[in-house]
């Protein structure tokens, strides 16, 4: 759902630039735009939401979700900076992403399991 309003203020953004381009009124698109944009806060905070107090034998995804995050920013620096002299910690990092990637995976689907269906409403 995320995607698909990100999708949409892309759209409604070059449509905007477009209607200004040939002297139109955008009210409406803005109008169009502003709305969307409320619907894609509203969808972050539940996923936000959603992570903090979903939890994996009392830890909280977002927890898995940061140390995925830190350990990519980890990985990521290694392999710019010698990928020879730091191969062990880079397999480290890689499987330990991996295994946090499994939790989440696995977590996210057996949440979409518990949640009701929601259709994007077509803006």
């Amino acid at each position: 759902m995320r995607e698909h309003l990100e999708e949409v203020l892309g759209a409604l953004g070059s449509r905007i630039t477009q209607e200004k381009a040939l002297a139109l009124p955008t009210d409406q698109t803005f109008s169009e735009y502003v709305s969307a944009l409320e619907q894609l806060k509203d969808v972050e905070f539940a996923i936000t939401y959603t992570e903090n107090v979903s939890y994996v034998g009392g830890v909280p995804l977002s927890f898995f979700i940061s140390r995925r995050d830190a350990q990519q920013r980890m990985l990521d620096l290694l392999k710019r900076v010698d990928i020879i002299t730091y191969k062990d910690k880079i397999i480290d990092l890689l499987n330990a992403i991996k295994a946090d990637d499994e939790v989440l995976h696995v977590s996210s689907w057996s949440l979409d399991l518990q949640m009701p269906k929601l259709e994007a409403s077509e803006t």
